[in-house]
């Protein structure tokens, strides 16, 4: 109806159920996504907050890790990627008593450790530095790298990475190419599992590790080499075996 609504994706849901009974399921509805403004952190310039954030003390906890990165040296800095090395940083600041997490209720960093840790190849010599530099042991700079590299999930903003989040409540769900549950953001900035379609009581709520509208070929390499499996999902199966007759009757009719 032209009027703005508010309350992140459970508003969303809320206003867009309304316009479906009124309008009927297989209308078109246009939305208008805005996000709220963001703060962005003057000191490092690698973290931004929403104003509700800003006003819940997110920027203010910020500033532990902020400090910590900033008295590092410059070649740190500079010069490439600094997105592990941040990670690492904001872990020392958790584990330290009188930090701790932004929030009570948010994900412990100890339930962190129940997620499953493929084994990475990583340069000792530049595991050794990363971790010298944000106050930590290696073992567990090193733990925290392997627990990304196989869990995290990525974030996307206008269709290019903006970041990942790594979340033990996502990593304890297991994947299929046809999921039928999906990790959401909720308004509140809280990641919780929604339903995509109807489940079946206890049935698998299951989530996808990669974008579901690429092709067989794509999703299997993205999952072999960032999570370490061969998916062989139904849709997988269904695809690999119509890939097989497709390869199989161009052979038969060049044959002929």
């Amino acid at each position: 109806d032209g009027n703005s609504g508010a309350g992140g994706h459970e508003g969303a849901i809320k206003l867009l159920g309304e316009a479906c009974e009124k309008l009927g399921v297989d209308a078109a509805i246009p939305c208008v996504i805005s996000r709220p403004n963001k703060v962005e952190c003057p000191g490092c310039r690698k973290f931004c907050a929403c104003t509700a954030c800003v006003k819940a003390g997110r920027l203010e906890w910020h500033g532990h890790e902020c400090r910590a990165y900033q008295k590092l040296p410059d070649k740190a800095k500079t010069g490439g990627d600094t997105s592990v090395l941040r990670l690492l940083l904001r872990f020392a600041v958790s584990l330290d008593p009188k930090m701790g997490d932004w929030s009570p209720t948010k994900e412990s960093t100890t339930s962190l450790t129940s997620l499953q840790r493929n084994p990475v190849n990583l340069n000792r010599d530049q595991l050794a530095t990363l971790a010298a530099l944000a106050g930590i042991t290696a073992n567990d700079a090193g733990a925290i790298i392997s627990m990304v590299r196989t869990n995290a999930c990525a974030i996307q903003r206008n269709g290019k990475k903006a970041g990942c989040a790594l979340s033990a409540l996502v990593g304890w769900h297991n994947h299929d190419c046809v999921p039928n549950a999906a990790a959401t953001v909720m308004g509140d900035g809280r990641i919780a599992m929604c339903a995509l379609c109807e489940i079946p009581e206890g049935a698998e709520v299951l989530i996808s590790y990669v974008d579901v509208e690429e092709k067989r070929e794509a999703r299997r390499k993205v999952l072999l080499e960032h999570y370490g499996f061969d998916c062989r999902c139904d849709r997988c199966k269904l695809e690999q075996r119509q890939s097989l007759r497709g390869a199989l009757k161009g052979a038969q009719a060049r044959r002929r």
